[in-house]
């Protein structure tokens, strides 16, 4: 069986010249030095994955001064309820 003729007339053009190589062949290394061998960059992870601990105290923070707000608006109402009941009492209502 005989290989399939080029398609092309430029195809026709190589298939026709031998190749001539120019140099010497560089061994390829049995074992690549690691995981990002000729790579520009490491993967430091997701942007989402590296963004989340920021996020997670940012969210901390936000509960804690929420608490503390909610905290100071219960006190100023027992505040405010001691002061009724103290204004009642010297008024004369509740005796």
């Amino acid at each position: 069986m005989s290989p399939p003729s080029p398609k092309t007339p430029l195809q026709r053009v190589f298939a026709a010249c031998p190749i001539e190589w120019v140099g010497e062949v560089k061994p390829i290394p049995d074992k690549p030095n690691g995981l990002y061998e000729g790579r520009r960059f490491m993967f430091k992870g997701h942007k989402w994955e590296r963004e989340l601990p920021a996020r997670e105290q940012a969210l901390h923070d936000f509960k804690v001064e929420h608490d503390q707000k909610r905290r100071a608006i219960l006190d100023r109402r027992k505040r405010l309820e001691r002061k009724a009941e103290e204004k009642r009492r010297g008024a004369g209502i509740l005796s």
